[in-house]
């Protein structure tokens, strides 16, 4: 018994790192991408600025 609960807890504590970094790369990839797309729109709004 207390060998079983050894091993839930292991696999318990593995998929708690592995849902954490992949909370962390989700969270670099929606802010790299978030500013990427603010860029294009500031770039796009100053060239219509521009053309005026």
């Amino acid at each position: 018994m207390r060998a079983q609960a050894d091993e839930v807890a292991d696999t318990a504590s593995s998929a708690a790192w592995w849902g954490f970094f992949g909370m962390l790369l989700g969270a670099a990839i929606a802010a790299v991408t978030g500013m990427l797309g603010a860029r294009s729109v500031a770039t796009r709004e100053e060239k219509l600025v521009a053309t005026r």
